[in-house]
């Protein structure tokens, strides 16, 4: 674009982005959500599209490939992420009724082969789906519900690929208000049984009602690192094994380490770990007015003194978070 910007005006109604990458050869593949719905909006789909250098549509997902119905609720894709076969995973929330939107939310899995085309006969082929979700059989092929629970909503916006290229996929579930939630996923679109035992890991951040989770990565042992909320005003930074316990080793000996900005609205959104295994957690605090933070942490999950006396950092860039 000629002045470095582009818009992607795909509906005429309300549109969104939420995740980029960048493929090897330099293209960007952007997702997100498009309106399915001028007159209700609530209603949007998931939507993706690949651009190149120059920010034109590649047509890698085409229509209405580019494009997933699942229901007239806010169906959105929040990290798409890449096998080591090519394809491409797409994590994010769905309704779980075609035409309902009064019906529940489930997590959300779905896989398109390296050219584009939805993974109907690597992923998911028999088209299974929990017996609460309302889609047909045909529709579910190449795509997952991962459901929490069949009756409060769960939402997923965090996702990872393991070096076996196995899918995790995690966010919250309404229950006790709300608690942070995993799932594991194996390449051909079926819980992982290795996994917590049954492919779903659910836990407590804290004593709040309302924990929510936004940060995700993969340790190269295997350990899963996660960052969030905690419910209680602070944020929340928690381990667990590859197998899908929490990891004793980390934190408070439960896995789980919470820190305090000072503020009654801290949030955790995003975390990196580093070569030498410390985690770097970047998220907001409102202890005065809304700042950006930024923690870091052991490979213990404990504060790191090294970083800013105290491994807490804030800065302001005005109201921004």
């Amino acid at each position: 674009s000629s002045d470095g910007k582009a818009i992607y005006g795909r509906t005429a109604g309300k549109d969104g982005l939420y995740h980029v990458f960048t493929q090897s050869n330099g293209n960007l593949v952007i997702s997100g959500f498009d309106d399915n719905n001028v007159s209700d909006s609530n209603a949007v789909r998931w939507s993706g599209i690949e651009v190149d250098s120059s920010g034109s549509n590649t047509g890698l997902f085409t229509n209405p490939d580019d494009r997933l119905f699942w229901s007239p609720r806010s169906d959105e894709i929040w990290e798409t992420l890449l096998m080591s076969d090519g394809r491409y995973v797409h994590v994010g929330a769905v309704g779980t009724h075609t035409t309902s939107s009064s019906k529940d939310y489930d997590c959300a899995v779905a896989v398109r082969k390296a050219n584009g085309d939805l993974d109907t006969t690597g992923f998911n082929s028999s088209g299974w789906l929990p017996a609460t979700v309302t889609l047909s059989t045909s529709n579910a092929k190449g795509r997952f519900h991962v459901a929490f629970s069949t009756s409060v909503d769960d939402k997923c916006w965090a996702g990872a690929v393991q070096s076996d290229d196995k899918i995790i996929a995690a966010g919250y579930v309404s229950t006790n208000g709300a608690d942070i939630a995993l799932a594991r996923v194996n390449t051909d679109g079926t819980l992982d049984t290795s996994f917590s035992s049954d492919g779903i890991h659910t836990f407590d951040l804290g004593a709040g009602a309302t924990d929510q989770l936004w940060g995700m990565k993969i340790q190269d042992d295997g350990k899963i690192v996660v960052a969030g909320y905690n419910g209680s005003g602070d944020w929340g930074v928690a381990r667990l094994t590859a197998a899908g316990a929490m990891d004793t080793s980390f934190g408070g000996g439960d896995g789980i380490t919470i820190t305090d900005f000072g503020g009654s609205d801290d949030q955790a959104h995003d975390l990196v770990i580093a070569s030498d295994g410390k985690i770097l957690v970047g998220g907001h605090t409102n202890a005065s007015g809304t700042d950006m933070a930024v923690a870091r942490y052991t490979s213990a999950g404990v504060l790191d003194t090294s970083f800013s006396s105290d491994g807490k950092a804030t800065a302001d860039f005005g109201s921004d978070r």
